[in-house]
């Protein structure tokens, strides 16, 4: 699900923004003495001469967990795709200062609150979220204000270039099919779950079973299905891929024929779904589809030159991990 400051912070605000933002010092750090702040700001990373603390580090860590960006990495991944994000945030940081950057307060403020809802955080709430999971609001702010400058900096540098023209637009459209879609003929095998759900997702994945070996789906599903479609076979009726679910729309587009999906869950039970046939239909394109493709499109290419800008800028730079 993307998420700083032109200047970098000085040693005492983050020690205040920690004091400010941070929740309370459990007994370990009670416990600690005078040893845990020098070892919060201790240097992990030089980039260009500018430091990178523990304290940086760990506040970074906390946003990635708090976001979910961590998902699926050990301490030691976590560490070292956090000590990355920095390096990359202070160079950009570095880039956008010296091209005389800077991003207006409301700017930041509506970035903060998209930022919370992209994360599936309450907006009204975000500075309680944050400190129970420990991260200081700056924390966050230089972050998001590094990502805003950044951008803009490549939309100055880079966006008359990456401008898509109507012919490329039109190209676009056709070679990946954006005006035209897919509408399947479904057929579906619906049972009850009740209390017990364990017993109506065995009950239904045998039938799965059943139905990639080879038997009649539509057999199978006046038989057993007790869905209103049960009479007529499991046939549905059709469907456009744009009206179901990304993922399920995926999932039918690579389902091989005369096989079914996994069960899925819906309120109250669990369903089989199989493809009984599809054709592709031409959609007219309103005006703002067609600008909604073309900020897409140039969104990418900005991603592409941004991506391009930031390798030169760690080639350059004199980057110095502890």
């Amino acid at each position: 699900m993307p998420f700083t400051r032109l200047r970098a912070a000085l040693a005492a605000a983050l020690v205040a923004a920690a004091a400010l933002a941070a929740p309370g010092p459990g007994p370990a750090a009670q416990t600690a003495g005078a040893g845990a702040p020098r070892a919060a700001f201790q240097t992990v990373a030089f980039v260009n001469g500018k430091a990178i603390t523990n304290y940086d580090l760990d506040q970074r860590m906390r946003l990635l967990r708090l976001t979910g960006a961590a998902r699926g990495a050990d301490e030691a991944e976590l560490r070292e795709r956090a000590l990355d994000s920095l390096i990359d945030d202070a160079l950009k940081r570095e880039a956008a200062s010296a091209a005389g950057i800077q991003v207006p307060a409301e700017n930041l403020d509506a970035a903060l609150a998209a930022f919370a809802r992209g994360a599936g955080l309450d907006p009204a709430r975000l500075d309680a979220q944050l400190r129970k999971a420990g991260v200081s609001r700056r924390a966050l702010e230089e972050m998001i204000e590094t990502q805003i400058a950044w951008a803009s900096l490549i939309r100055r540098d880079y966006g008359p270039r990456a401008e898509v023209s109507e012919a490329e637009l039109n190209d676009a459209i056709a070679d990946q099919g954006l005006d035209r879609r897919v509408v399947y003929d479904l057929g579906e095998i619906g049972l009850p779950a009740g209390k017990d759900r364990d017993a109506a997702l065995a009950r239904i994945e045998e039938l799965a079973a059943r139905i990639n070996a080879g038997e009649d789906f539509a057999a199978l599903a006046r038989r057993h299905s007790r869905t209103p479609s049960a009479a007529r076979g499991g046939r549905m009726g059709k469907v456009p891929s744009d009206r179901l679910p990304p993922a399920l729309a995926d999932e039918l587009a690579q389902l091989e024929p005369g096989k079914v999906t996994r069960p899925l869950g819906v309120p109250g039970g669990v369903v089989l779904l199989t493809v009984l046939g599809r054709e592709e239909q031409k959609i007219d394109l309103t005006p703002e589809d067609r600008e909604r493709i073309r900020q897409n499109l140039l969104e990418q290419r900005l991603q592409r030159y941004a991506e391009g800008r930031l390798q030169e800028l760690r080639a350059q730079a004199h980057i110095e991990r502890k």
